[in-house]
C-alpha cells in the first residue's frame, strides 16, 4: 500500500467517524426532546384524569339533585273530562278490572290494582279479558287512560293492551269500548286470532 493511499484511507475515515459523531449528537437530541414530550403528555393525562374525576362528581350532584326535586315534586291533580276529543260521544264513569263474561260489565268507580295509576297515567277504566287468548294464547288487561299528560300524545285518551310480553296503545277506538266483546276488542288492536 503506498503512502497516498494510507493518508486517503485514514482521511476517510476521520470524516466517517467525524460524521458518526454528529449522527450520535443528534439522536441524543432527539431522545431528549422525546423523553421531554413523554413527560409533558404524561402530565396532560394526569390534568385530564383530574379533571374528568371533577366534572364526574359535580355531574352526579347535579343528576342527585334533580332527582331529589323529581322525587320531590307534588302529585298532579287529574281532572277528568265528560267528553271525548271529538265531542260527540259523552264519557260514562270509568270501570274496576272485572273478568270478561257473556254480559259486558256495567260502569261503576274505579278501583283498580293500580290504585287508580298506571304508569303515571290516571286510568279511566280497566278491563281483564281472561275468557278470550290471542293467536298465541295470552291473556290480556285493556286499560283506558288519561293521556293528557303523555308526551306527544294523540288525543285525551288512550286505550293500553297489556300482557306480559307486549304494550300496545290505540289512540282511537270506539267509544263504548267497555260493551265490546273479548274477541272484538282484540280484534281492534290487530291482536284476534
Amino acid at each position: 500500500m503506498s503512502r497516498s493511499s494510507a493518508s486517503v484511507t485514514s482521511a476517510a475515515s476521520h470524516v466517517v467517524h467525524g460524521r458518526a459523531r454528529e449522527l450520535c449528537a443528534r439522536a441524543r437530541a432527539l431522545c431528549e426532546r422525546a423523553d421531554a414530550a413523554i413527560a409533558q403528555a404524561t402530565a396532560v393525562v394526569t390534568q385530564t384524569g383530574a379533571r374528568v374525576a371533577r366534572a364526574q362528581v359535580v355531574y352526579a350532584a347535579v343528576w342527585d339533585a334533580r332527582f331529589e326535586r323529581w322525587c320531590a315534586r307534588p302529585e298532579r291533580p287529574s281532572r277528568r273530562r265528560s267528553r271525548r276529543a271529538s265531542g260527540r260521544a259523552l264519557r260514562r264513569a270509568a270501570v274496576p278490572a272485572v273478568p270478561s263474561s257473556a254480559v259486558p260489565p256495567e260502569p261503576s268507580a274505579f278501583t283498580g290494582p293500580h290504585g287508580g295509576h298506571w304508569a303515571h297515567a290516571t286510568v279511566l277504566g280497566e278491563r281483564r279479558l281472561g275468557g278470550a287468548v290471542d293467536a298465541i294464547g295470552e291473556s290480556w288487561i285493556v286499560r283506558e287512560l288519561d293521556a293528557r299528560s303523555v308526551p306527544a300524545a294523540h288525543g285525551p285518551r288512550c286505550l293500553v293492551f297489556e300482557n306480559h310480553r307486549l304494550v300496545r296503545r290505540l289512540w282511537e277506538y270506539p267509544a263504548a269500548w267497555l260493551s265490546l266483546s273479548d274477541a272484538a276488542l282484540l280484534a281492534i288492536a290487530g291482536l284476534g286470532p
